[in-house]
């Protein structure tokens, strides 16, 4: 009995390692990704309103995360699907505006100020990208551009009003908004250029700075415009 058991786990080890590193080679991976972004708005005015010329339109930070799942089609060309929570945006920033009223029989003129308004628009957003990655160098180090679509399905919309007084700054924050100014989904395109370092045969590591860019723009406000972000995307994959 004991003969066999060996000869059975002798087998066993002398088939594994006479196996050729190709047909080791994993086809699929998953990894977890994070990706702090600089997002903005590309600006316009809609029909019919008047452009606030004391109103500057800054990007604010976002960012995205998620799990992604790789697949090896050939050596050097891999398909890569995802599932990610991403938050894009843009701050307006309207400076103070003064002015005296005139005065009249009954009432002196008045002095009025409307204080100094920073505006902070936050758009929430479940991203399924889908990407081909193209290795120009294919070895344990790799580099790599990339270029795909993304699905993006609206998930909520936060907006934080500040208003600063002689007092101090007086803060509000909404979650409010006008579901016929923005699309429940959008299409969006993505252009990206990776790094990746196979640590060892089970885990790699990738830097991916990108763009993401809308199609269509947001018509939400009188200053509105197509949401884009540029992001560094860093995960850590397992091979399987």
């Amino acid at each position: 009995m004991r003969l066999l058991i060996f000869i059975i786990v002798f087998s066993y080890t002398c088939l594994f390692a006479g196996t050729p590193d190709s047909l080791k080679t994993k086809k699929w991976a998953i990894g977890i990704s994070c990706s702090p972004d600089y997002c903005n708005r590309v600006p316009y005015i809609k029909d019919g309103e008047v452009p606030t010329t004391n109103t500057i339109v800054k990007g604010k930070i976002g960012f995205t995360t998620g799990v992604n799942l790789l697949y090896r089609l050939m050596d050097k060309i891999g398909i890569e699907f995802g599932l990610l929570y991403s938050t894009k945006g843009q701050k307006t920033n309207t400076a103070s505006v003064s002015w005296q009223t005139a005065g009249s029989s009954n009432s002196s003129s008045t002095y009025v100020t409307v204080p100094e308004k920073t505006t902070t628009y936050a758009y929430k957003y479940l991203e399924i990208p889908l990407k081909v990655n193209v290795s120009l160098i294919n070895k344990r180090f790799k580099v790599f551009p990339s270029i795909g679509c993304s699905a993006n399905i609206f998930m909520g919309k936060s907006t934080r009003t500040s208003l600063k007084y002689d007092e101090g700054w007086e803060n509000e924050t909404s979650t409010a908004y006008d579901s016929k100014n923005i699309p429940s989904s959008e299409f969006a395109l993505l252009l990206g250029i990776g790094l990746s370092y196979d640590i060892n045969k089970k885990i790699f590591v990738k830097l991916e700075p990108s763009y993401r860019t809308f199609v269509r723009p947001i018509v939400d406000g009188p200053v509105s415009g197509t949401l884009y972000s540029i992001g560094a995307n860093a995960g850590v994959y397992f091979n399987f």
